[in-house]
């Protein structure tokens, strides 16, 4: 799917149901969300790493001027390693994150 997002342009994501995982009841973050907006090029990894059961926070196609990524929550960290993902040392180190990492995704902007 092409991704015809803009940076600071929200209109055109895609709104998806909270994963069961992800949920407040089921040990998840989230307690007063129930849909989650997707860039659209970067929807079926999303999904892909939810059916994995990754725990999820933010992502970003990148907008065709920085790679894709997605924040995930620490305990997800050993799915993401043994899916092939390469986490994004940088954001970490400037965000003084504890409870979650950036990883790169592998899907691309288009």
């Amino acid at each position: 799917m092409t991704c015809v997002n803009y940076f600071g342009e929200y209109s055109n994501m895609i709104v998806l149901s909270m994963p069961d995982h992800m949920k407040g009841n089921n040990g998840g973050f989230y307690t007063t969300k129930d849909t989650i907006s997707i860039d659209p090029c970067i929807v079926d990894e999303i999904k892909f790493l939810w059916e994995q059961g990754v725990h999820t926070y933010n992502s970003c196609c990148g907008h065709g001027k920085i790679l894709a990524d997605v924040i995930v929550d620490n305990r997800s960290s050993n799915i993401m390693e043994k899916l092939g993902y390469q986490m994004n040392e940088s954001w970490h180190i400037q965000q003084g994150a504890e409870d979650s990492k950036s990883w790169f995704l592998k899907s691309e902007h288009n």
